[in-house]
């Protein structure tokens, strides 16, 4: 399981929600990707929200999870990660999925 964090130390006027767009790339092999976002607080162990998506090889989805005022925490788990020579691919690499972050 691949586990990755992004804390954000700053609450941008208005923004209410985070997107969290995740994908895959279009390998055919590996199995989909169990994908779990937690949003909390900075400074505790608490959780505001969570959400969970079976994603696909090739698919993409977007979390929107929303915001409380002051800095937060996010947190992104990916299970299982593959590596892609082993599935016939030069990538040495453990990956999980992609992303990116948007508090629009």
């Amino acid at each position: 399981m691949v586990r990755r964090s992004l804390t954000s130390h700053t609450y941008q006027l208005g923004a209410r929600r985070l997107n969290v767009l995740v994908w895959r790339p279009p390998t055919s092999g590996p199995p989909p990707a169990h994908v779990t976002v937690k949003v909390g607080p900075l400074r505790s162990g608490s959780t505001w929200e969570t959400q969970r998506w079976t994603l696909r090889n090739g698919k993409r989805h977007l979390f929107a999870l929303h915001l409380k005022p002051g800095p937060y925490r996010v947190r992104l788990s990916v299970d299982p990660t593959f590596v892609p020579s082993q599935f016939g691919q030069a990538d040495p690499r453990t990956l999980g999925v992609q992303v990116s972050f948007d508090a629009p």
